[in-house]
C-alpha cells in the first residue's frame, strides 16, 4: 500500500487515477478502477445536470470506494459543459473528489466544493496554469502533457513539464497524465516528482470501456508513431486538438485529408458557440442524450480484459 499526499487525501491504495473520458468511459469504468485500489474519475461532458446524478448513483451501486467527477470548463455545441447546476448535483450526491479539465474553475465552484468537504483538482498545461490552479486553491494538480491521448493543450512533453511543475507548485501534490500506459512509464512519472499517474488511453482497452471491439483492437495494435493531434473531429467542440489514431480521415501532421472547411456542422453569424448547431445526428443534443443514456446502462456491452486485473497485473510491475 503506498502512502504519500495523493493517497492520504482520498484514503485509497494506489497512486492511480483513471481519467475522465466522456462517451467511451462509464460507470463500470470508473467503479472498476476505484475498486481496483486506484480512483475513478466519471466524465459526463456536455450533458444535463440529471445525467450527472443517474452517473454517480451508477458508480455508488458498484463501488463503495472513494472517486471522482471531472468537469470540462468550456463553452461547446451545447453550451457550458459544467454549469451552477452540474456542481450542485455534485454536492448533493457527496461525491468525494471533482476534478476540473480544459480551463480553471470558477472561483465560487471551488469555494462551494471545498466547503462541503469535497477534494478539488485542476488539470495543468503548464508551468502558468498550474501556478493559476494552486492560486485557486487547488488539494492537487493533473500534469497533462503533450503525449496525452484525447483532448491535449499542452506543447511541453513530460520530461520537461511535470518536474518543473512539481518545484513550481513546491507542497501541492502533482498528478503525471500523458503517455503513462505500463510500470515503467509509472516509474518515470514517480521519478520526475510526481505522487500519482492519471491513464486515460490504457484504459480505452478494458472490458469496461464503451469504446468499440474494433477501435481496442487498433489501440492495441498502434505504436508510438500512429497517432496525430488534430482539431478535424468534434463538432460539438469545435477547433479543439486531441490526439488520435491515425485513419483515413487523419493523415501524417499537417496533410490532414479531411480539411476544417468540409467539416459537417456550421456556426452562427456571431459565433456564438451555445448557438452551435451541428448537421451530424448523433451530435444532436436530443439524440446525444439518449444515446449517452444508453451507453451509462448497467446493460451496455462490454469487452476484453478488466481494469482490475490490468491494474494488478501490470501497471505497477516496473
Amino acid at each position: 500500500m503506498w502512502n504519500n499526499q495523493i493517497t492520504r487525501q482520498l484514503g485509497i491504495k494506489l497512486p492511480f487515477v483513471g481519467a475522465g473520458m466522456a462517451i467511451v468511459g462509464s460507470p463500470e469504468l470508473t467503479a472498476a478502477v476505484s475498486n481496483a485500489g486506484g480512483v475513478g474519475l466519471f466524465c459526463l461532458g456536455p450533458g444535463a445536470p440529471e445525467m450527472l446524478g443517474d452517473g454517480i448513483d451508477s458508480i455508488r451501486r458498484l463501488s463503495s470506494a472513494p472517486f471522482g467527477v471531472d468537469f470540462i470548463v468550456e463553452e461547446t455545441g451545447f453550451g457550458s459543459a459544467t454549469t451552477e447546476a452540474h456542481i450542485e448535483v455534485a454536492i448533493a450526491k457527496h461525491v468525494p473528489l471533482a476534478v476540473f479539465f480544459w480551463n480553471p474553475p470558477e472561483e465560487r465552484w471551488m469555494r462551494k466544493l471545498k466547503r462541503a468537504g469535497i477534494k478539488v483538482w485542476g488539470t495543468a498545461y503548464s508551468v502558468e496554469s498550474a501556478r493559476r490552479l494552486k492560486m485557486l486553491g487547488a488539494d492537487a494538480v493533473i500534469v497533462q502533457s503533450q503525449e496525452a491521448g484525447g483532448h491535449v493543450k499542452s506543447d511541453l512533453g513530460a520530461m520537461s513539464l511535470v518536474p518543473a511543475v512539481v518545484d513550481a507548485l513546491d507542497r501541492t501534490p502533482v498528478i503525471a497524465a500523458g503517455g503513462i500506459a505500463d510500470g515503467r512509464t509509472a516509474a518515470a512519472a514517480f521519478m520526475l516528482g510526481a505522487q500519482a499517474v492519471c491513464v486515460g488511453t490504457r484504459l480505452l482497452a478494458s472490458a469496461e470501456s464503451l469504446a468499440s471491439a474494433e477501435y481496442k483492437e487498433r489501440l492495441v495494435r498502434a505504436h508510438a508513431d500512429d497517432t496525430a493531434v488534430t482539431t478535424i473531429f468534434g463538432p460539438e467542440w469545435p477547433d479543439a486538438p486531441m490526439r488520435v489514431l491515425k485513419n483515413r480521415a487523419v493523415a501524417a501532421p499537417g496533410k490532414e485529408i479531411c480539411p476544417r472547411s468540409t467539416r459537417s456542422a456550421r456556426r452562427s453569424s456571431s459565433d456564438d458557440p451555445t448557438k452551435f448547431q451541428s448537421t451530424v445526428p448523433c451530435y444532436r443534443p436530443r439524440k446525444r442524450e439518449a444515446i449517452m443514456r444508453r451507453c451509462a446502462s448497467p446493460q451496455a456491452p462490454v469487452w476484453q480484459r478488466s481494469v482490475r486485473s490490468s491494474l494488478r497485473n501490470r501497471s505497477y510491475k516496473a
